[in-house]
């Protein structure tokens, strides 16, 4: 696995993974393990890239299935939690 050497390399990579898997700030922090705020400053260039950041980078863009299931599996715990809400709601 080659990674890609600069700060900004992986600023790019990283908004690119995003957009192409069409996921929120908020998604792609569960994916990694860290907070939206954390995913904000590496896409600004605020924060560097550990090490960690830099190989689970990799580790999802190179199995787009993950991020894909991610998103599926998220869109129906929303649903659930939406239902859980209105069922509260009607009682």
């Amino acid at each position: 696995m080659l990674l890609p050497k600069t700060n900004n390399e992986y600023v790019e990579k990283l908004i690119q993974l995003r957009k192409e898997n069409n996921l929120t700030q908020k998604e792609l922090a569960k994916l990694f393990g860290t907070s939206r705020s954390t995913i904000s400053s590496l896409e600004r260039g605020v924060k560097i890239f550990s090490i960690r950041e830099k190989e689970r980078i990799e580790e999802i863009s190179e199995n787009s299935e993950f991020s894909f299931n991610f998103k599926e599996k998220n869109q129906n715990d929303k649903k659930e939690t939406k239902e859980i809400g209105r069922a509260s709601c009607r009682e």
